[in-house]
């Protein structure tokens, strides 16, 4: 059984303080300088404005909506996945990142999207910021968060689609999955966006 792993899209801050991080992709470290100038509330409402600016339809997210997997693992704020999934008349669950969220995943579990890095209407389960990933490393109240993604390693393949080798959650999610393996070498094989549609189509 496999489930898919789907990267977020960031909108960009403006600012020419931000600017070297921009060019680098440090984007919890955006959020972070912005959060400290401006207030979390502040950052939250404009990154919320900048999803209702942008197109709800995604023709990746028709792509992946399309493959057999028996649910999505996401770190995505917006529902751009659920809805191409509900277009194809599948009908999800949303969940969270909090442990009584978390607790309903199991080796049955079906048909749900896991908004792992929270959703941009629920202002607290975002991790948003250079401090909230750091907390998601190692901070106890995301204990259960680690745990809950190791037993998911351990019971699923996983496709991971959007992230860069450099990303910092992507290199956490590495380190839990070499946790689970325990030696064992992992089949890995990179895509390009490309890729998937050729995959799909059979061109």
């Amino acid at each position: 059984m496999s489930l898919l792993f789907l990267a977020k899209t960031i909108p960009i801050l403006p600012g020419p303080e931000c600017s070297p991080l921009i060019e680098q992709k440090k984007y919890p470290e955006i959020f972070q300088v912005v959060s400290d100038c401006v207030g979390r509330e502040n950052l939250v409402d404009f990154i919320r404005e900048q999803f209702e600016k942008v197109n709800s339809h995604s023709e990746l997210t028709d792509l992946l909506a399309s493959f057999p997997f028996v649910f999505y693992l996401t770190t995505n704020y917006d529902n751009l996945i659920k809805k191409s999934l509900e277009k194809n008349g599948i009908a999800v669950t949303s969940l969270y990142n909090d442990p009584e969220s978390l607790n309903i995943i199991a080796s049955h579990t079906r048909n749900v999207v896991v908004k792992l890095h929270g959703d941009i209407s629920r202002p607290p389960t975002l991790i948003l910021t250079s401090n909230d990933y750091r907390k998601i490393k190692v901070d106890s109240s995301f204990e259960y968060f680690r745990m809950k993604l190791q037993s998911v390693f351990h019971m699923f393949d996983v496709l991971f689609v959007g992230y860069r080798l450099s990303d910092s959650h992507f290199e956490m999610m590495l380190e839990e999955l070499s946790n689970v393996l325990k030696g064992v070498v992992p089949y890995l094989r990179l895509f390009q966006m490309q890729q998937l549609f050729k995959l799909k189509t059979g061109d």
